[in-house]
């Protein structure tokens, strides 16, 4: 299964119940693949999605219930991660 870096757009200030909900209930299936939302992040777009070499990928998926998001498969890292 995938793992999915999921960004809701919401504010760190924000209900984390909300949140919590997000991690629980949301499921997404991206290339044929399930893809489990594992922990929400923030991110910066123009930072984070420069270097993505999959961002184009999620980009045709329509994700329409996020502004943007980051795929991360076994073995991948973000940016400055070690």
């Amino acid at each position: 299964m995938l793992q999915f870096y999921f960004n809701t757009g919401l504010k760190a200030t924000e209900d984390a119940h909300l949140k919590k909900s997000y991690l629980n209930n949301t499921r997404l299936d991206i290339a044929g693949q399930e893809a489990e939302i594992i922990e929400i992040v923030s991110m910066h777009r123009e930072t984070e999605f420069k270097s993505n070499r999959i961002f184009n990928m999620l980009h045709c998926q329509q994700l329409k219930t996020a502004d943007y998001a980051l795929l991360l498969s076994n073995g991948e890292k973000r940016d400055g991660e070690e």
